[in-house]
């Protein structure tokens, strides 16, 4: 339990250090003694106001092209600052993508929970002794399932399914039970929309989330810059809007 906390502090106030206003702020952190030896980590963050983007897909279905790219650029680069601190998030989801003041102006897509960050050059990063790892099953990069291998490319792979799923309504990755999900990222089970396979967005995103961590953009710096040469105005909408 010491180590437990011992690595929640490391990492919190590696999180704390990431400036960007696309990174929820971090307040305070630090662990609580209750008494009876027990301990609680907690994590204070600034309070948003929206909902995040998994609420969003729900209820408004998937997001016009330009307005998606407008909401990524800025969560993109985010990640690009984690990744130079040599920070990877490692449980990137819609629901930790919360969309502040949405609808207005200057609505922006911030990155929450980096509870389970990890600095990818950590020797401690890697499986626990008791063989556990954590993340959500329908968004596992295939190499942390394997291998609990961790770099940027790891958060490019999320990244990938994200904003597909963004655009189509649809996960990429679909499977009916936690084990199914693990064998459908590394059996390359993953399905672009249909309706952005042998477009320049659908080559992007298929590079975003190959199997091989190797055949992916790097890190997000690289994903960003691929998404930003393109058109967005000539991004096809899915057919479900």
């Amino acid at each position: 339990m010491a180590k437990f906390h011992e690595r929640f502090l490391r990492e919190a106030k590696l999180s704390a250090q990431i400036e960007h206003p696309n990174v929820v702020q971090i307040l305070d952190y630090g662990v609580l003694d209750l008494g009876q030896r027990y301990m609680q980590p907690f994590i204070v963050m600034e309070m948003l106001r929206g909902r995040d983007l998994e609420e969003e897909l729900l209820e408004g279905g998937p997001l016009e092209p330009e307005r998606a790219w407008r909401l990524f650029d800025g969560a993109l680069d985010a990640l690009r600052v984690s990744h130079e601190m040599g920070v990877v998030h490692k449980d990137l989801k819609p629901s930790n993508l919360f969309v502040s003041r949405g609808n207005e102006e200057n609505e922006r897509l911030v990155v929450v929970d980096f509870g389970i960050a990890r600095a990818y050059d950590d020797p401690d990063s890697k499986l626990t002794a008791t063989n556990q790892f954590t993340g959500t099953p329908a968004y596992l990069a295939p190499e942390y399932i394997e291998q609990q291998e961790i770099s940027p490319a790891v958060d490019v792979y999320q990244m990938g399914l994200i904003i597909a799923e963004t655009l189509s309504g649809t996960p990429v990755v679909q499977a009916s039970s936690p084990l199914s999900y693990l064998m459908a990222h590394c059996n390359g089970q993953q399905r672009i929309p249909d309706h952005l396979v042998g477009t320049p967005l659908g080559d992007v995103l298929t590079r975003a989330v190959q199997v091989d961590s190797a055949d992916r953009y790097p890190d997000a710096a690289a994903l960003r810059a691929a998404l930003t040469e393109l058109d967005w105005s000539l991004v096809p909408l899915s057919l479900i809007h």
